[in-house]
């Protein structure tokens, strides 16, 4: 992550940066660990995994970072995040285009979004790998 951010020119000294839809929280406690200097928020629509995240953080003693419960598409920040990193997301949400829109207000001037999305083209290495896998292992079975 560091070097993503030097190939960006994002010094991350002072920085807040959100992981949208953090799940229980292992990239937040990685990227917390890395970059004691960096605020992280994390949200997630799951109280199991908020509460799961933070219970993590605190074990770890990690007090740059804290979980949210909160559904992206009611998100009401403006203006917050330096970095937003959302993975594997936006395509989940309702309304991508909405969810994208919430996020980039939520993105300070100048700030960076960086997604994941998969789906039909996203993922089209795994899928080959499966249907040649699974062609292989049709053949051996004699279909």
């Amino acid at each position: 992550m560091r070097e993503y951010l030097q190939q960006l020119g994002i010094d991350p000294a002072g920085k807040h940066f959100g992981d949208i839809a953090c799940g229980t929280g292992l990239i937040l406690l990685d990227y917390a660990q890395e970059f004691p200097e960096v605020k992280f928020t994390g949200f997630d629509i799951t109280e199991e995994s908020v509460n799961r995240a933070n219970e993590v953080l605190t074990q770890e003693n990690v007090t740059n970072a804290r979980a949210y419960l909160q559904n992206i598409m009611e998100l009401e920040l403006e203006s917050e995040f330096d970095y937003i990193l959302s993975w594997g997301t936006i395509h989940h949400l309702p309304d991508s285009e909405e969810g994208i829109r919430i996020l980039c207000r939520a993105l300070k001037p100048g700030g960076v979004i960086r997604t994941g999305i998969y789906g039909l083209y996203g993922n089209w290495e795994r899928r080959i790998q499966q249907e040649v896998v699974g062609t292989i292992a049709g053949e051996r079975n004699g279909r």
